[in-house]
């Protein structure tokens, strides 16, 4: 009853940061929906909803000054508008925009409506980055604001300074965004706490969090912009450590279920059958590990160490110490590619010790299965190798002392919780070096050691940038190296065709070079849309020495060990991260080849994008990268 009788006099009271936006002037049920679509809720959501970027005249570009890699804001007027359908049945919408003869062309995917938005003759405004496809200049689902949203905007504007651009939805454009949030700053800006006293804010030189919060949405300049985004960037990485204080608070208060009173000798019998010398970077850290392991509080240790430092070995070690002291131990492998991996490696080094392992993965047979979960739940299988199936309820240890969580970035922190629960010591690994600063606000929860020290007798990769254009120039390289016995790696962002990115997929170049320059060899492709079973069948052939180059994506990022692989190009490089363009390199060299990694960027790609991948190009310490990065 009353109920619009209601929503005014709720309208009418003061906001304060719970008032649902469904009660602003303006707003109403239908406009509530959009931005619960952007998850703002409440005011308090709308001060928080931050801008995407800034408009101001000395940003503005025309279309004839743009280059691929500009974040860019342009003006003209719509030339042409389409809608049409990919190969796949999908609908994007395609307009051209015209400036003094320069022509830029829009692509908007999974936004059928912003058709209704676009008329030709009509000014647009469009911000986003520029890039490349089918030789033009392209700017894919671009932000849009129409002359007259501007000339609007304009009119309600009071200030000068940016103009701030939120994300939209459906429906949603940018003047009555603004005006919804200016409505909330005005009532809620100063109400916002400050958690920091003056003299602290004066000695970190941070602006204060009400002010922060003003600047965000309504900033005289963009040096003003950059202030406030610092104090509202320290605000959540403090915010972060905070949690991350009390979790691991609470962590170190779990009483170990099992504590390593001695060593037995098999720890030390698996190492000497290694057939190499433990680095003393490894030593120290299983020195720390057998400490841990001893005292009255579960371990929970982050072991971070570059790509082929060891790892692995250490993990297994480890292992051995729970056994030592009468526990089981787990191993939790991201992929089930190197679950099997590690198996088909760790378990007969194992038994040879005397140490009862397994696997345990998705696509275990069913009689199998049960065979592994009765031997896992009476104790005699000591050591249980597999995936995320290590974490289900069905398997139920008997005495679970060390659980170790492999490639931890790709877990999330309850998976490998619940792997850890219940006293269990936790050992997590990571290959992708990051600064020690920052793992100790990521990983704060966690004791942190680092392998920094690769094992001797490993060569350097060597590393080289060759523009896409040469990089058939590589190929007679690769064939040579096939015919020694040695494989290779041919690596592409994409897995198949898009209508957005004028890059070459994997499939297309595997249907290419299989037909043509490396039609003697025997070449296949291994992508993460491949059926599981596909892509084993495909990645243990290679382990096998069948397949003297593999076409791949990322998929090949982690787990893949092939010490016959020498050589690598992984192609479009600028599309990569560097602290993945590191990674994938470490697939090759681990073998007593001379390997070689060659990064190809696209053609254009930014002096930008160049200049980072020389950078990578001249350092193979993934701890360097990390800082490059």
């Amino acid at each position: 009853m009353g109920g619009p009788g209601r929503a005014r006099a709720k309208a009418a009271a003061p906001l304060d940061g719970d008032t649902p936006v469904q009660f602003f002037k303006g707003v109403g049920p239908v406009r509530a929906r959009m931005l619960e679509r952007l998850g703002i809720q409440t005011a308090r959501d709308l001060l928080h909803q931050y801008p995407v970027d800034y408009r101001t005249p000395a940003v503005e570009k025309r279309i004839a000054e743009l280059q691929a890699g500009d974040r860019a804001v342009v003006r003209g007027q719509v030339l042409d508008v389409q809608t049409r359908k990919s190969r796949h049945g999908r609908a994007f919408v395609v307009a051209v925009l015209g400036d003094d003869g320069a022509r830029l062309v829009l692509t908007w995917f999974n936004s059928p409506w912003i058709a209704e938005r676009l008329r030709v003759g009509r000014e647009l405004i469009a911000t986003g980055e520029v890039g490349h496809f089918s030789g033009r200049l392209q700017i894919v689902n671009a932000q849009i604001e129409t002359r007259e949203e501007e000339r609007e905007e304009e009119n309600a504007e009071t200030r000068s300074g940016p103009l701030p651009r939120y994300p939209l939805t459906a429906g949603l454009k940018q003047a009555p965004m603004r005006a919804l949030v200016r409505r909330a700053l005005e009532a809620l800006g100063g109400q916002e706490p400050e958690p920091l006293d003056a003299e602290r804010r004066a000695g970190l030189g941070l602006m204060g969090r009400p002010q922060a919060l003003r600047t965000i949405h309504a900033p005289e300049s963009m040096e003003e912009v950059e202030t406030a985004r610092v104090r509202l960037a320290f605000d959540e990485a403090f915010a972060l450590q905070l949690a991350v204080g009390i979790r691991r608070t609470r962590l170190l208060r779990r009483p170990a279920r099992v504590r390593l009173r001695e060593h037995t000798g098999i720890s030390s019998a698996y190492v000497q059958s290694l057939g190499f010398e433990l680095t003393s970077a490894q030593r120290k850290v299983l020195s720390a590990v057998a400490r841990d392991l001893r005292a009255e509080y579960a371990m929970h240790r982050l072991v971070q160490g570059d790509v082929g430092s060891g790892k692995t070995v250490v993990g297994v070690v480890a292992m051995l110490f729970a056994v030592e002291a009468e526990g089981q131990a787990a191993f939790m492998a991201p992929t089930e590619v190197l679950a099997r991996q590690h198996a088909h490696r760790q378990v007969p080094l194992l038994d040879a010790v005397g140490v009862k392992a397994e696997l345990l993965t998705g696509s275990t047979s069913a009689g199998e299965r049960r065979r592994i979960l009765a031997g896992v739940a009476d104790g005699s299988v000591q050591i249980l190798f597999g995936t995320h199936a290590l974490i289900q309820e069905a398997v139920q240890f008997r005495n679970l002392a060390l659980a170790i969580v492999d490639e931890q970035h790709r877990f999330g922190v309850m998976q490998r919780a619940t792997l850890g629960s219940g006293g269990a010591h936790l050992l997590v690994m990571s290959a992708t070096p990051i600064p020690r600063s920052l793992a100790l606000t990521v990983y704060g929860d966690l004791d942190l050691s680092i392998i920094d020290e690769i094992p001797p007798g490993r060569q350097p990769v060597q590393t080289e940038v060759v523009d896409m254009g040469r990089v058939k120039s590589v190929y007679p390289e690769l064939i040579e190296r096939a015919a020694r016995g040695e494989q290779s790696f041919l690596v592409y962002p994409l897995v198949e065709e898009s209508e957005a990115l004028d890059l070459e997929s994997a499939e297309e170049a595997f249907e290419r070079l299989q037909k043509g320059p490396l039609a003697g060899i025997r070449v296949a492709i291994l992508h993460g849309r491949m059926k599981a079973d596909e892509k084993e069948r495909v990645a243990l052939a290679f382990g096998r020495g069948e397949i003297d180059a593999l076409v791949a994506t990322t998929v090949i990022e982690v787990g893949i060990d092939i010490p016959e692989a020498s050589f690598m190009v992984i192609h479009h490089a600028e599309r990569f991260g560097l602290g993945q363009l590191h990674q994938l390199r470490g697939r090759v060299g681990r073998g007593a080849h001379s390997s070689r990694c060659v990064l190809a960027p696209s053609k254009q790609a930014s002096p930008q994008a160049w200049q980072r991948l020389r950078a990578l190009a001249g350092t193979t310490d993934g701890f360097r990268v990390a800082e490059l990065a």
